[in-house]
């Protein structure tokens, strides 16, 4: 069985095509060492094989059927030719012989023999050896160690000669050459086995997985976390590669492996570098469905993810369209936590932008809002009933931001409660602004505050025009609109 299926060179041959794909593709090193002992041992197996095939080398079955139940007779030699193989100095030759049975007529087969030089005379055609044939092998013939020693009986009559045969059990015309397929296919499937400690890496290698859309991405970060170090200023990837810089120099993943240019000169920042370990990438995709839907991107549109850290601030995450910045971006925090995308002046875009504000204060007393397309900005107080204040800002896209306020309320000056505006006046108000100004552009962009005046809370906008300044002013409820209009 082990002959049949080609084991001898199927291993060797495995042990070949795992090191190469393990450890010259990959870069594994113990696969490195299954490619030197498949270098190493391929040729010899092959040699060997060669050598059998040029000794005839029967296979242990027949070889058993020969001993255990061959049968000798005398046959003559009719030819001797040379198969260019010699081992130890003797050669190897091809015999065609006449095999004379006592219980059966001639018949006519070959076989090779390792012909010594000094037993070179007992070959020569026309001299008589002893062979040993086999019952269940037609014109399977072994010749004797001593070749020339007579059988009893009457002299050699060679007689009628009947069949002729190979002199090979499993051998016709095309056997030998329908066997490499088999050997190949062995060998394909011995690699495989080895490779299954690496499978997850060969996959990676031989396919294109799409980095923003799999487990892949992980495995990539933590490739150039090993290769690098845990700690980046910048990463960036997209659908089929990874690249980082870090204080190491810049690596970058794609194919299943991770490479360190250390050739590049590393310019990371201390005061940028954030653990590439402590980043929600499974949030990546969902981030990605978020972005398309938001900035209404095709969905085969190219995306680009970056992460980095400004000094003194959190982790941000950074998704858009890769050959155009202008379409927007979607920020996110390093746990996936996504920004809000919209129009600050709608109803419900002012309520999803007003929840993410709270949410960031822990609380809806403000001392007053600014609320315009793309940005909101709420002045509130550093904790419940503190006199100082802190900002609390959004952009269109990005994550909530707080720092300490640029101007400070007086002391005990009042609040209101940000859930008691009704965030639906607004698109009346735009429209209103842009009727009465003329500048309908102008009005779009806009800043409505709202703030107590008088101990009353109000609403008011303002455009400035090439020829005139409006101003609008209204109620919370978006009643009591006054629009006043000045010339520049």
């Amino acid at each position: 069985m082990v002959r049949f299926l080609g084991l001898p060179i199927a291993i060797p041959l495995a042990l070949l095509l795992a090191g190469i794909a393990g450890g010259l593709l990959l870069g594994n090193g113990v696969y490195i060492g299954l490619f030197v002992a498949g270098v190493t041992l391929s040729p010899i197996a092959l040699t060997l094989r060669g050598i059998g095939k040029s000794l005839h080398i029967l296979p242990p079955a027949v070889q058993r059927d020969l001993e255990q139940n061959g049968s000798l007779a005398p046959a003559r030699i009719e030819r001797l030719s040379a198969t260019g193989t010699t081992i130890n100095e003797a050669r190897v030759a091809e015999l065609e012989l006449i095999v004379v049975p006592r219980d059966r007529g001639a018949y006519r087969t070959t076989t090779r023999q390792l012909i010594p030089v000094l037993q070179a005379p007992a070959f020569q055609p026309g001299n008589t050896v002893v062979v040993r044939q086999s019952p269940a092998y037609p014109g399977v013939v072994k010749v004797e160690e001593n070749p020339n020693v007579a059988l009893p009986g009457a002299p050699l009559e060679v007689g009628v000669v009947g069949e002729t045969y190979s002199g090979r059990p499993d051998e016709n015309a095309d056997r030998g050459r329908a066997r490499w397929p088999m050997i190949a296919g062995m060998a394909v499937v011995l690699a495989a086995a080895l490779l299954l400690p690496i499978r997850e890496d060969v996959i990676a290698g031989i396919t294109t997985p799409d980095l923003l859309a799999s487990d892949e991405l992980s495995r990539g970060v933590a490739r150039m976390s090993e290769a690098a170090g845990n700690q980046a200023e910048l990463l960036s990837f997209d659908s089929d590669a990874l690249r980082a810089q870090t204080p190491r120099g810049w690596v970058g993943y794609r194919g299943g492996s991770a490479e360190l240019n250390t050739d590049a000169e590393a310019k990371a920042d201390p005061d940028r570098l954030f653990d590439m370990r402590r980043l929600n990438l499974a949030a990546v995709p969902g981030l990605i469905r978020t972005a398309r839907t938001k900035l209404a991107l095709e969905e085969n549109t190219p995306v680009t993810v970056s992460v980095s850290r400004d000094p003194g601030k959190p982790v941000e995450l950074r998704i858009s369209e890769a050959d155009n910045a202008r379409s927007g971006t979607l920020y996110a925090a390093a746990d996936g936590t996504a920004g809000v995308i919209a129009d600050a002046t709608t109803a419900e875009g002012a309520r999803e932008v007003f929840g993410a504000l709270t949410a960031r204060m822990g609380a809806t007393k403000v001392f007053d809002a600014r609320i315009s397309r793309d940005s909101v900005e709420l002045t509130a107080p550093t904790r419940p009933g503190a006199d100082t204040a802190d900002d609390f800002s959004w952009h269109s896209g990005r994550l909530p931001e707080r720092e300490p306020a640029s101007i400070q309320p007086d002391e005990g000056a009042p609040t209101f409660d940000l859930a008691t505006f009704d965030p639906a006046v607004l698109p009346g108000l735009v429209t209103e602004l842009a009727k009465r100004s003329g500048e309908p552009e102008k009005a779009r962009e806009a800043t409505f505050t709202l703030e107590l005046q008088d101990g009353e809370l109000g609403l008011h906008a303002s455009v400035n025009g090439d020829y005139r300044s409006t101003r609008l002013t209204a109620k919370p409820d978006g009643s009591g609109v006054r629009v006043v209009s000045e010339r520049n």
